[in-house]
């Protein structure tokens, strides 16, 4: 058998435990989910080490024997309980990856512009407020993520970092990116995903080599043309915003794929969509689209998979925030229609057969926009006459169960309008 070779690339490898690696590869030390004791680095020899990993190892602090890495490449310390980075870590002049997300760290260090040779720096899921100027030093970062945290602003500074390829900025507080984005030339991925953005720097077509971009869950009533020129781009996300039309340049995404507009206040699409032969999947769920509208959509992107209703399967998926259309819940043994429903003003349809529902709730009547409502196969005797009815509610399916005849014979005449299914 010939020797397996060495291998370079260095792997993360989660929760899995590979102490004896350090014994075949010097290079790195792999000490996720251990705990380490005051002699962990004994029989190391510190000047080899370029990978180590100390993610899960329910860290408080940075172990001090760290500044004798002064070699080491990689550093993963993440899901820990670290609450800061102490003054030794700068001794790592050498640091490439800093991986540090899912601790309760609440600042960036001012020494973080030390690591000259830095290419990925995550500190997702932390605590974080404020991100320092002084990352604009790390010249050679291709992927910086800091989504989950609480900062506010993005420095200006932070535009002179040509290099990055990967960012991410969602879960934040941010409420303006206040310089252009044009730098960014060799930009791929940008995610700014829930944060507070009113508006969006208008020159990103310059960042040419865009191909996902996600703006979602944000407040933006519009949004500048220049999106629309890039031309590389291949998955754009504006859902939930206050996006009322788009430019109608929308026919320069050339290689676009996926195109997410979901829960905005569209009523039309620029006639130009018709254009996009490359669309694969659009997502139109939560707008204002008349039925004409939707033909016509239909018809201008025939090979298109289009989604114009959200639709419900589970409870647990609810949020009341996101207009629903639709809601399937048969058997999952419900005893009555959830409450949390009666606040879905834009609910069309109710399927909930095959369940053990026995009464009704008195907020039907609310559901101004419900036309269907499926219960068959419950356990349904009695309808209260004092039970009312949404009023645009054209079919009632109550096959099934075990209905008084009286109480449905009195449904029929006072609801002559409603198409009543029922069949024992």
């Amino acid at each position: 058998m010939k020797p397996l070779p060495i291998i370079n690339t260095i792997i993360f490898l989660g929760l899995i435990s590979l102490t004896p690696l350090a014994k075949a590869s010097p290079s790195s030390v792999n000490l996720s989910g251990q705990r380490l004791n005051h002699n962990w680095t004994k029989n190391l020899d510190v000047d080899q080490v370029e990978f180590i990993n100390l993610s899960n190892t329910d860290l408080k602090e940075l172990p001090a024997e760290l500044l004798n890495f002064k070699n080491t490449t990689m550093l993963n310390a993440s899901h820990n309980n670290l609450e800061n980075l102490p003054e030794t870590l700068s001794n790592l002049k050498n640091l490439e990856w800093l991986i540090i997300n899912n601790n309760k760290i609440q600042t960036i260090p001012l020494y973080i512009k030390d690591f000259k040779n830095m290419t990925k720096l995550d500190a997702s899921h932390n605590q974080i407020n404020l991100l320092p100027p002084q990352i604009a030093h790390l010249e050679k970062l291709k992927t910086l993520n800091v989504s989950h945290n609480n900062i506010r602003a993005v420095p200006k500074s932070l535009k002179t970092l040509k290099n990055l390829m990967d960012v991410n900025l969602s879960h934040n507080k941010i409420e303006e990116i206040a310089f252009t984005l044009g730098d960014w030339k060799k930009l791929e991925s940008l995610n700014v995903q829930s944060n507070q953005l009113t508006t969006f720097p208008s020159n990103l077509n310059e960042a040419k080599n865009l191909v996902e971009l996600n703006l979602s869950n944000n407040k933006l009533e519009s949004i500048p043309s220049e999106i629309f020129d890039l031309e590389k781009l291949e998955y754009l996300d504006l859902s939930q915003n206050n996006l009322s039309d788009l430019p109608g340049n929308i026919n320069n995404l050339k290689k676009i794929r996926r195109l997410n507009l979901s829960d905005n206040k569209l009523e039309r699409l620029p006639e130009k969509i018709k254009d996009l032969k490359t669309l694969q999947d659009l997502n139109l769920a939560g707008n204002s689209f008349s039925k004409d509208e939707m033909k016509q959509i239909k018809d201008n992107l025939p090979h298109t998979n289009i989604t114009f209703y959200r639709v419900i399967t589970n409870m647990d998926h609810f949020d009341p925030k996101l207009k629903v259309d639709i809601v399937v819940l048969n058997h999952q043994g419900l005893k009555t229609i959830p409450d949390e429903l009666k606040h879905a003003e834009a609910l069309q349809k109710i399927y909930a057969t095959r369940n053990k529902i026995y009464s009704l709730p008195n907020w039907l009547e609310d559901l101004k926009n419900l036309e269907l409502l499926d219960l068959s196969h419950n356990n349904i005797r009695r309808i209260s006459s004092k039970q009312k009815w949404p009023e645009n509610l054209q079919t009632l399916i109550l096959t099934g169960n075990p209905l008084n005849k009286g109480d449905l014979e009195k449904l029929k005449k006072d609801y002559p309008r409603v198409e009543i299914v029922f069949e024992k």
